[in-house]
C-alpha cells in the first residue's frame, strides 16, 4: 500500500492549481499532522481516529478542529478515487468527550521520559520538550504564549492563557542551557519581552508543527510509538497519583471544567 507521505504529496498537487496560498499551507499543516499519527491508510482505524478526534478537542478550538477535520475527508475522498480505501474512515467517526472512557496509554514513567526528552543532541530540543512535560502546555499554548513576557526564571513560573504552571528542576536546568546556544544565534543582548522563547537557527520562533515531529521521531527512534499528547499525560497521571483533585487538575492542564476532566479519572492502563 502507497505510504501516507507519498499519497498527501499526490493529493497537494492536485488542488494546487486552484487553491489560494493561505488554503493550500493549511492542508498541509493539517495534513502533516495526520502524516505523524501513520504511516500508512492500513494503520487507520475508527478507535485510532477517535482518540486523536479526543485530543483535537482538548487542544484546539472549534474552527481549528473542523477545518483540520475537513482536510482529512477531502484528503481520504481522494485516496478513495484513486483506489487506496474503499470507505472514508472520517464517516464512521462519532465522539461524544463528556462520557467517552478515556484509555490512557502513554503514562511514561521517569525512566522513558528522561530517555525522549534527553535524547537530542540540541540543548533547545532537550529545553523544549522538558518544558513541555513539566509545564503541561499544549503545542498550540506553547506556540500562543511561548514569549519571555510569559516566563519567569526567577519564580520558575510559565503563565498560560490565566494560568501558573512551573517548571521542573529538569525544564529549569535546561532552559539555562539552552539560553547560552541561544546566545550564539541572536547575540549577547538580552531577549525583550516579546521575543519568542524557542527559535530556529535563523532567531525565526519555531512553528508549532516542529514540536509535534521532534517528539515524535525522538520517540520512534528510541522504540515508542508515541505522539506528543504523552507528555501532558504523563504529568496528568503524575498529579493524579500524588493525590491531585480534579479542580487542580483541571486548573494545571487548562481544562474549562471540572466535568470536562471526569473521564480523564476513570482511567483504564494498558
Amino acid at each position: 500500500m502507497t505510504q501516507i507521505s507519498e499519497l498527501i504529496t499526490e493529493f497537494l498537487s492536485t488542488i494546487e492549481a486552484e487553491s489560494s496560498v493561505n488554503t493550500l499551507k493549511a492542508y498541509k499543516s493539517d495534513l502533516n499532522y495526520l502524516k505523524i499519527n501513520f504511516d500508512k491508510l492500513s494503520e487507520i482505524t475508527e478507535e485510532k481516529l477517535k482518540d486523536i478526534r479526543v485530543k483535537l478537542i482538548e487542544n484546539y478550538s472549534e474552527k481549528t478542529i473542523a477545518r483540520r477535520w475537513s482536510a482529512w475527508r477531502e484528503f481520504f475522498r481522494f485516496c478513495q478515487l484513486r483506489g487506496e480505501i474503499k470507505n472514508n474512515p472520517i464517516f464512521s467517526v462519532h465522539v461524544d468527550p463528556s462520557n467517552r472512557l478515556r484509555v490512557l496509554n502513554q503514562d511514561l514513567n521517569q525512566e522513558s521520559l528522561e530517555a525522549i526528552c534527553n535524547a537530542s543532541s540540541r540543548f533547545r530540543d532537550r529545553a523544549l520538550l522538558w518544558f513541555m512535560y513539566s509545564t503541561g502546555a499544549r503545542p498550540s499554548e506553547l506556540f500562543a504564549y511561548g514569549y519571555f513576557k510569559y516566563l519567569n526564571m526567577a519564580a520558575r513560573e510559565f503563565y498560560i492563557d490565566g494560568r501558573t504552571t512551573f517548571l521542573s528542576q529538569q525544564a529549569f536546568s535546561s532552559l539555562e542551557e539552552y539560553f547560552k546556544e541561544r546566545e550564539t544565534i541572536v547575540g549577547s543582548k538580552a531577549p525583550g519581552l516579546n521575543d519568542p522563547i524557542f527559535i530556529n537557527d535563523k532567531g525565526e520562533p519555531l512553528k508549532e508543527m516542529f514540536v509535534y515531529t521532534l517528539f515524535t521521531q525522538t520517540a520512534k527512534m528510541l522504540g515508542f510509538n508515541l505522539n506528543v499528547g504523552a507528555l501532558r499525560d504523563s504529568l496528568m497521571m503524575r498529579l493524579y497519583k500524588s493525590g491531585a483533585s480534579p479542580e487542580e487538575l483541571k486548573y494545571v492542564l487548562g481544562f474549562k471544567s471540572v466535568k470536562s476532566i471526569e473521564p480523564l479519572l476513570r482511567l483504564e492502563l494498558k
